[in-house]
């Protein structure tokens, strides 16, 4: 087969560009389990170094708190939930947004009710979540109840 005039060649090498290279891109927005982790047990070891017992994980707050996250950051916004899910319970809930975990957790210690949250005697239990954004912002959802 004859070589292909170079015309031909840069149109292919254009088509090949616009081309997908993989299927199995990220999907987004999506889920930061790393991240999660990171700040619960940056939560725990706070908790431990100020002689308050560490939080236990639930279920259940693991599930409300992925799907705040999720919702945060399919919307590029950063709100409360109304905490409905914790009928008659001392419950609270920090929400964080930033670049890394640290900077989140950063910003939860220099905030005094989250601070104040974190270190509750009250809270026994937590569920974390992290999801980060199309546009790379990581959302954080803490949910606590004692």
């Amino acid at each position: 087969m004859p070589p292909l005039p170079r015309p031909v060649k840069a149109a292919a090498a254009a088509i090949c560009a616009l081309a997908p290279v993989s299927t199995a891109a990220a999907a987004c927005p999506s889920t930061e389990t790393a991240s999660a982790r990171e700040i619960g047990s940056q939560i725990n070891a706070t908790r431990a170094a100020s002689g308050v017992a560490p939080l236990k994980g639930s279920l259940m707050l693991l599930r409300t708190a992925r799907a705040h996250s999720a919702a945060m950051a399919s919307t590029r916004t950063l709100w409360h939930d109304p905490l409905r899910w914790a009928r008659r319970r001392s419950a609270g809930q920090n929400v964080g947004i930033g670049v890394t975990a640290q900077q989140v957790f950063t910003a939860f210690m220099a905030s005094p009710p989250h601070r104040a949250a974190i270190l509750n005697r009250r809270f026994s239990r937590m569920g974390v979540s992290a999801a980060r954004s199309c546009s790379g912002t990581l959302l954080v959802t803490v949910n606590f109840m004692s």
